[in-house]
């Protein structure tokens, strides 16, 4: 297995990434979308791939570990995208809520300390331990998990 920053990664690793992330979503938001593809395709936007932490296993996108400093975001929605693909009033919605949700300032985080936000594996590495391998490669010591949402 070997570790990547997602912004050193080919261009398509948005639409692996947003393949994993829409695989452990979807039924969150099946209100706006219960099709995993569009999903995907609302989300690979918006990732802010320095903030993502890669495992590639036999030539494939294993898991990945989406871990900020507690400054910067891992997700970043552009409105036009959610209502491009859940309709203008869906999209709305979506951005209104989503966005409170995925881009919540951190109050005071602790010097040294990361965020874990997501950790999405795909279907067919799961319960093989991958996941847990990756946040040592991430560069903090201590780490804050607020309403991380575990993508399994």
């Amino acid at each position: 297995m070997d570790i990547y920053r997602g912004d050193t990664l080919a261009d398509d690793c948005r639409k692996k990434l947003g393949k994993i992330f829409a695989e452990g979503f979807t039924q969150l938001l099946s209100y706006f979308s219960k099709n995993p593809v569009v999903i995907a395709k609302v989300f690979e936007h918006s990732f802010q791939l320095d903030q993502f932490f890669v495992a590639i296993v036999d030539k494939k996108i294993a898991d990945f570990v989406a871990c900020t400093d507690c400054h910067k975001k891992s997700l970043i929605l552009e409105k036009d995208e959610l209502k491009k693909h859940f309709s203008w009033f869906k999209g709305m919605i979506a951005f209104k809520v989503l966005k409170k949700e995925f881009e919540a300032p951190f109050e005071n985080p602790p010097i040294n300390t990361g965020s874990i936000e997501f950790v999405g594996v795909a279907s067919e590495f799961r319960k093989q331990g991958v996941a847990s391998n990756i946040i040592e490669h991430t560069l903090y010591e201590n780490y804050v998990i607020e309403g991380m949402a575990e993508l399994t």
